[in-house]
């Protein structure tokens, strides 16, 4: 990708690149994902970016998933962050689903603060 500055909205130009792989394990009824990316210019909030992780099937259409990230800001934050993340997503209904989950944040440059993050959170989706 390439992007061009905005300088009315303070976005320098940049480019980058992202690869995504994405598996089924059948035998394990689960789902696995590999991701890489890195950037250069500022436009992206990372110049480095892993992640990885796995879903696995639970009960009818439950997922019960876990990742984990790593991370190098871009330009004057150039700080390393990690991510875990672990979560359960219900299937209420055909068109309805609930997801808690939770995240454990590691590094620096969070928000002016480092160290460590626990940050709780719940999604909800509706299909119609």
């Amino acid at each position: 990708w390439k992007a061009d500055g905005q300088e009315e909205a303070g976005l320098a130009p940049g480019e980058g690149a992202s690869f995504t792989l994405e598996q089924e394990l059948e035998d394990l009824e689960a789902r696995s994902f590999f991701r890489l990316a890195v950037s250069q210019g500022g436009s992206a909030a990372a110049e480095f970016l892993t992640a990885a992780g796995i879903g696995l099937n639970r009960r009818e259409a439950d997922l019960f998933g876990l990742s984990a990230a790593l991370g190098q800001g871009s330009a004057a934050n150039r700080h390393w962050q990690a991510v875990i993340e672990c979560f359960y997503r219900w299937q209420i209904t055909p068109e309805s689903q609930i997801t808690p989950d939770v995240q454990l944040l590691l590094g620096e440059g969070f928000n002016g603060g480092g160290g460590v993050r626990l940050i709780p959170g719940i999604r909800g989706e509706i299909s119609f």
